[in-house]
């Protein structure tokens, strides 16, 4: 018979994890930012300025071609939203598994496969072949096949702040960033970081993920992004069609982005909300920097 109550006594599976407690001082900072236009002149702006003190970015960006203030700017956005992210985690979805617990999930999953009999029907999903096939392929598991990271080794929290830069950094600029770049970001919470920790994350296999995930979602944006475009034009020109609308609907771009804004702002579904209200206030943006003056170039001195 299993003793099922001393095995759960050496079973560590989870941990427990804590956010920072100086990242409270930054959350602030970045709903600031975020809440300003992108043509908006921020070289005063606190977050911004914290975001190239130490002037990483801007060495990465002289190597790229095209310099503009406008991509300083984004930077210190894309910054912001790793960090509102990381604000909003819930430390338990972190990824983190002892290999000493791999072990334990091998010896439980050998003694059940040995327990359950054969000869009778299980309850459920139970039944299934692939159920006892699962318990098999849990036998062969190994330490050394839990992903890289995953086994609590260092500060898991900073680890995927930096994989979440990574992926914003991606996201953003479609480019592979710099270590001092991110590092810089990273130490406005996580003081002593050091240039090793962060080439450790920054493998091939933690950029490849990161770019991966990146163009999923610009093509799923993209694709909103489409459809509401589309959802504009057919409003206008149903707007269009009666003399009485057209007097009273909105004719600007920005102004009609700001109806739907408000139409979208009435969604039931939170998540959907945001998201939607999220890409209205990018077309705001692409739209004010088309208006600003393209030849306006960052000071990089």
């Amino acid at each position: 018979m299993v003793n099922c109550k001393t095995r759960r006594q050496h079973l560590k599976t989870t941990q427990a994890f804590s956010l920072p407690d100086t990242l409270s001082e930054i959350v602030p900072l970045c709903q600031a930012f975020q809440r300003k236009p992108r043509n908006y002149r921020i070289e005063s702006d606190e977050w911004h300025v914290l975001c190239h003190k130490g002037g990483g970015f801007t060495r990465w960006l002289n190597q790229q071609e095209f310099p503009s203030r406008f991509i300083a700017a984004e930077f210190s956005a894309l910054a912001a939203r790793a960090y509102l992210a990381l604000a909003e985690l819930d430390p338990a979805q972190i990824p983190c598994f002892s290999p000493l617990s791999v072990t334990d999930v091998v010896k439980w999953a050998r003694q059940g496969h040995v327990l359950i009999p054969f000869s009778i029907p299980l309850p459920g999903a139970a039944n299934h072949a692939l159920f006892r096939q699962a318990l098999v392929d849990l036998q062969r598991w190994k330490p050394s096949d839990l992903p890289k990271g995953i086994t609590g080794h260092g500060d898991p929290v900073r680890r995927w702040f930096i994989n979440r830069m990574l992926e914003e950094f991606y996201y953003s600029f479609a480019l592979a960033p710099s270590t001092s770049a991110i590092r810089e970001v990273v130490q406005l919470v996580w003081i002593n970081v050091d240039a090793k920790s962060i080439r450790y994350v920054m493998d091939d296999e933690s950029l490849n993920n990161a770019e991966i995930k990146a163009n999923s979602r610009r093509k799923f944006d993209n694709n909103a992004k489409t459809v509401t475009h589309e959802s504009i034009m057919r409003f206008s020109v149903q707007a269009k069609k009666s003399s009485v609308l057209q007097k009273a609907l909105p004719q600007d771009d920005q102004d009609i982005l700001k109806a739907v804004g408000e139409l979208l702002s009435h969604l039931s579904d939170e998540k959907s909300k945001m998201r939607a209200l999220s890409l209205i206030k990018a077309m705001q943006d692409e739209l004010d920097v088309v208006k600003d003056d393209l030849q306006d170039e960052w000071n990089y001195l």
